[in-house]
């Protein structure tokens, strides 16, 4: 299985080794087990489609992936229970702020940046 399947089906990695794996209590006080501490999530926005890269802790990025616009949530939502903190980021133009108040809703962190606010 691939590290794209790996995450589709929300399994960890054979590179990811007991030492990545953490532990954290849950809002009910039960053990759950993380297989990240952070990932960091870049999305490119077009109206039809959203292209995804991704890197797990302090890995190398993963190459960019093409998500349906309908996928991407809920795949963002399973990494969310995977993952300790996710933070996404975005750039800022005519696809609005919904895809942020999506991401926010389950759990992440999300930026919407305006490239031309620093050039």
């Amino acid at each position: 299985m691939n590290w794209q399947a790996h995450l589709q089906a929300g399994t960890p990695t054979s590179s990811m080794n007991k030492q990545n794996v953490s532990k954290a209590k849950s809002n009910n006080n039960q053990s759950q087990t993380f297989t990240c501490d952070l990932l960091k999530v870049a999305v490119d926005a077009h109206a039809a489609f959203l292209m995804v890269a991704w890197q797990m802790d302090g890995s190398n990025p993963k190459a960019p992936q093409k998500f349906a616009v309908e996928a991407f949530v809920p795949w963002l939502a399973k990494q969310v229970k995977l993952c300790k903190r996710v933070v996404c980021c975005y750039e800022a133009g005519p696809t609005g702020f919904w895809l942020h108040r999506q991401i926010v809703a389950i759990g992440a962190s999300n930026y919407v940046v305006c490239p031309t606010c620093f050039g």
